[in-house]
C-alpha cells in the first residue's frame, strides 16, 4: 500500500482543522488570559473585540497571500504515487474549513 503515506497525511490535516474548528467553537484554545481578567468589564469586553477582528484579518491575509502563493507553485505538481494534482488537495482543504466552520459556528 504506497498511497497510505499521502492519504493519511492528508486524513491528518484535516483532522487538525477539525480540532481547531471544535477548539475555536467553544472556546478552549489554550491562553495566558490572567492580565485580561483582570481589567474592567468594559475593557475586557474591547480587547476581546480587538484580539478577535486582529487575528481574523491576520488569518485572512495571510490565507490569501499564501494560498494563491501555494496554488501558483502547485499547478504543475502531482503527487508521487496516487498520480494526482496537488491543487485537489489545496481547494479540497479549503472547501472542508468551510464546510468545517459552517457546522460547528
Amino acid at each position: 500500500m504506497p498511497w497510505a503515506e499521502e492519504i493519511s497525511l492528508g486524513l491528518f490535516v484535516w483532522l487538525t482543522f477539525v480540532g481547531a474548528s471544535v477548539v475555536m467553537k467553544t472556546n478552549d484554545h489554550i491562553s495566558v488570559d490572567y492580565f485580561v481578567r483582570k481589567l474592567p468589564v468594559r475593557f475586557f469586553i474591547l480587547s476581546q473585540k480587538l484580539r478577535i477582528g486582529l487575528l481574523f484579518f491576520i488569518t485572512l491575509v495571510v490565507f490569501i497571500i499564501w494560498g494563491l502563493t501555494l496554488a501558483l507553485q502547485s499547478t504543475w505538481s502531482i503527487t508521487p504515487v496516487l498520480g494526482i494534482n496537488y491543487l485537489w488537495g489545496i481547494f479540497g482543504g479549503t472547501s472542508r474549513r468551510y464546510l468545517v466552520s459552517l457546522a460547528f459556528s
